[in-house]
């Protein structure tokens, strides 16, 4: 399988503590890697107001963790993958094995 093209290096979640600014997930202290706009009506600085559903503050952080441990979860998928395949655990055909490859198809776009 090939590499992630993504943004190299650690990604981090930046959540604004008052949940009123976006959330931002950020590679290397640098580079944006995603920045989640707040369509909240409670929140005066939205600029989308409510023109798809709402997402919560607490979404929005939980989303931008998530995000941030992708490449993480990626690699540990990836080492599975190889583990598996060395061992030849339960064949190459077995579910557990064909959804850590999908899975880690699915991060790379193939």
């Amino acid at each position: 399988m090939n590499d992630f093209k993504g943004s190299k290096g650690d990604w981090y979640a930046c959540c604004s503590g008052d949940g009123s600014k976006s959330h931002f997930v950020f590679a290397n202290e640098e580079a944006t890697v995603c920045a989640m706009m707040s369509n909240d009506p409670d929140d005066k600085e939205s600029e989308f107001g409510s023109m798809e559903g709402v997402v919560t503050v607490n979404e929005r952080q939980a989303n931008a963790r998530l995000i941030a441990a992708a490449p993480t979860m990626l690699k540990a998928l990836q080492m599975v993958d190889k583990a598996l395949e060395a061992k030849n655990i339960n064949g190459q055909n077995s579910l557990f094995h064909r959804q850590v490859r999908n899975a880690i198809k699915k991060a790379l776009n193939q």
